[in-house]
């Protein structure tokens, strides 16, 4: 029997110490909304959170996580950070066919968790492990960069956007949709305290 604290809920589960976590979040606890891909851990559609961190729980034998914080897609809007970036998903319309779509959402999550104001090359390298068919890159891109804009850093009641690798041209059409203190270091356009709506 091993004890599992996934989404803030101790689970038991009477399974073998060396099953894979994605198989016991799938076909034990139903918890389907993690998806198998690779089962080599080369893909990223298995990502959870295992303190916080991005793991692939396809390769993640389930005696390497018990007693520690396993979170799953079906809770990461939960946190807000995730749930900016599940809205900055929807707002850019990055889901195609949607299969890869609850790990890329994971380890977005993740990376903003840890880097709030990511430049390119660091959403680059911690996206590079998970792989999307329909190619939907630049959009994934983009979706993480209106999250990093709207947790800007708040200094002297001015709210300065740090994410100052936005190219002028994206800080010009931000600007045309929102209004307030917020300021994109690149170019010095207008940016709202809401984010991105479109």
């Amino acid at each position: 029997m091993q004890t599992l604290i996934i989404n803030g809920q101790s689970q038991q589960v009477d399974v073998a110490a060396d099953m894979p976590l994605l198989w016991v979040l799938r076909d034990v606890l139903g918890l389907t909304g993690t998806k198998y891909g690779c089962g080599i851990a080369q893909c990223g559609v298995c990502t959870v959170h295992l303190d916080g961190q991005p793991i692939r729980s396809c390769v993640t034998p389930i005696s390497a996580v018990a007693g520690r914080s396993i979170t799953t897609i079906e809770a990461i809007g939960e946190t807000a950070v995730g749930k900016a970036v599940q809205q900055a998903w929807l707002a850019h319309e990055v889901v195609q066919c949607g299969y890869c779509q609850s790990g890329q959402i994971m380890a977005a999550t993740a990376l903003l968790n840890s880097q709030p104001t990511p430049d390119d090359q660091a959403i680059d390298a911690a996206m590079a492990g998970n792989l999307c068919r329909c190619a939907t890159y630049t959009r994934i891109r983009t979706a993480t960069l209106r999250v990093a804009v709207q947790f800007c850093h708040v200094e002297m009641s001015l709210m300065v956007c740090q994410v100052s690798y936005l190219r002028s041209a994206e800080c010009g059409r931000v600007g045309k949709v929102l209004s307030g203190n917020q300021v994109c270091l690149a170019s010095k356009a207008p940016l709202s305290r809401r984010g991105m709506t479109a």
